[in-house]
């Protein structure tokens, strides 16, 4: 469809959570050097002691193109979500699930590597949360740097 990207996007927090997302993106003004776009997803994650969370995304993003290989993209969304961080011993009542909003503001390059690549690196903060619990129950080594209120992501895009 013209003006609509159609994407799925898996994340990886480590030994916490995996999370799977749809989205779609459409694309509301365009010129030679500047657009304006909506994004909107719907996801869910599953993690280990039947950690599980449901997600829901709503974004802004306004982007400068550098060429027809490259952009910056400053983005503002709303992140709304539900988490259950633990499991619930049998025999006990069903554990409180957390829900929350999440205000992420972020910044984005993104830059055409081949035909059918994109290589992004996104850098997002959450200024007034202090993270999600569900991110906080590992027991790994990368607990200390998942949950600080930001993240930096590197991804690749296939397209087609």
């Amino acid at each position: 469809i013209d003006d609509v990207d159609l994407g799925f996007t898996w994340r990886n927090a480590a030994d916490s959570i995996n999370d799977f997302e749809f989205r779609g993106k459409m694309l509301l003004a365009r010129t030679r050097a500047f657009a304006l776009s909506a994004e909107a997803g719907l996801g869910f994650g599953l993690g280990p002691e039947d950690r599980n969370s449901l997600n829901a995304r709503v974004r802004g993003l306004v982007s400068v193109m550098m060429s027809e290989r490259a952009a910056v993209t400053l983005r503002a969304g709303l992140n709304f979500y539900s988490d259950s961080p633990a499991a619930v011993p049998e025999g006990e009542p069903q554990g409180e699930r957390r829900n929350g909003v999440q205000l992420q503001p972020g910044v984005a390059i993104e830059s055409r590597i081949g035909k059918f690549w994109n290589l992004h690196l996104l850098f997002e903060a959450e200024p007034f949360t202090d993270g999600r619990e569900i991110l906080e129950d590992g027991d790994g080594v990368f607990d200390i740097v998942k949950n600080e209120g930001y993240r930096g992501v590197v991804g690749f895009s296939l397209l087609f």
